[in-house]
């Protein structure tokens, strides 16, 4: 990432992602240096290589060397004839060098050792804090007083224990790839209820690492999800939830409400009701209020309802992944809406709740 976006370390140097000793894939002998030049375009380097076949009679020396290295040639050849032994006054030169320097695109075989550890301590670090920086209590809970030791101490073996997945598998937070744009250039960070799991947070750092760190046994999350997103080409980091996402990345919510009618007189009156050219809903500034058996206004609207209710996690999803966003619920408290012209109120039963996908976030 730093490669990418040109970033500089305290020494004034881009660190070079191919930086080492590599080879060729067809020769593992021959070594060969990926340098970068001042557009940051890594070219190869032929590292010299001396090959040398000895016989009764002669001693044969073939010295494979970078085309950038031809006017240091006499140098390299005396530095090679003098570490075999052999005395300027001892040998015949016999080459001509235009004659065999060679244009090809190799492959180049770059194996790379690193320990996950390294890298999940850092991961773990980023979980800890924004769990910190969003939910109050956890400060206090006995899972982050355990990743806090291990983070100060570096306990890199403990790591493991909190951090799931190497950080290279591109599937680990598939569930929500429909909502977020894993292809931008952003960092996500979500902090989710798992249910048995505890509290867990995904992690998604651009193009580099996945990963489900779990950082509670507790379910400490009174909003059902929080995003944390770093947007890196406007430089701005912000955090929201599942309700603000919603507004933002769904179509408007369409309701579907079933009533309750005691006995088929109550039913086949509410359908007379219903054949008044005047029928409606009642509402007040654009909204359906929700009252109690008395008439006294519980909600100023469904959505305070379903909102409260989705904080309790009292609501089945028979949704189709997230592109298609649909709740059954049923009400855990006798509900009333009310009808005009008749001013009556009609006992609710249950709702369908529908949102459909725009776009990502």
């Amino acid at each position: 990432m730093r490669y990418d976006f040109n970033l500089k370390g305290k020494t004034g140097k881009l660190p070079n992602p191919f930086d080492g000793t590599h080879c060729l894939e067809d020769d593992s002998e021959q070594k060969i240096r990926l340098e970068l030049d001042d557009n940051k375009i890594p070219i190869p380097y032929l590292i010299p290589k001396v090959d040398v076949e000895q016989n009764k009679e002669n001693k044969k020396i073939e010295i494979h060397i970078d085309a950038k290295d031809k006017n240091n040639f006499k140098k390299i050849l005396e530095k090679v004839l003098k570490r075999h032994g052999i005395k300027n006054d001892n040998y015949k030169i016999n080459y001509d060098l235009e004659n065999y320097i060679r244009s090809f695109r190799p492959v180049i075989k770059i194996e790379k050792n690193i320990d996950l550890r390294d890298f999940k301590i850092g991961l773990l670090k980023i979980a800890y804090e924004f769990a910190v920086d969003s939910i109050e209590e956890y400060l206090y809970d006995e899972k982050a007083k355990e990743i806090s030791r291990i983070l100060y101490n570096a306990e890199l073996e403990e790591v493991d224990n909190y951090v799931l997945g190497t950080g290279f598998e591109k599937d680990m937070l598939s569930f929500i790839e429909s909502i977020l744009d894993f292809e931008s250039k952003k960092h996500y960070l979500v902090l989710i209820n798992g249910k048995d799991l505890g509290l867990l947070c995904l992690i998604h750092l651009s193009s580099l690492f996945q990963v489900v760190v779990r950082i509670s046994d507790s379910n400490l999350l009174k909003d059902n999800i929080i995003f944390g997103i770093n947007d890196l080409e406007k430089k701005e980091f912000r955090k929201t939830n599942i309700f603000e996402i919603a507004n933002e990345i769904y179509s408007p919510m369409e309701y579907q409400y079933k009533f309750y009618f005691e006995n088929e007189i109550d039913l086949e009156e509410y359908k007379l009701l219903e054949l008044d050219e005047r029928f409606n809903y009642f509402y007040v500034n654009d909204k359906i209020p929700l009252y109690n058996v008395q008439g006294k206004v519980l909600y100023s609207d469904i959505n305070e309802k379903i909102e409260k209710m989705m904080l309790n996690n009292n609501i089945v999803y028979l949704g189709d992944g997230f592109k298609k966003h649909i709740n059954y619920v049923k009400f855990d408290e006798e509900l009333y809406i009310k009808i005009v012209p008749s001013n009556k109120l009609i006992k609710l039963d249950s709702l369908f709740a529908k949102q459909f996908l725009k776009g990502k976030l």
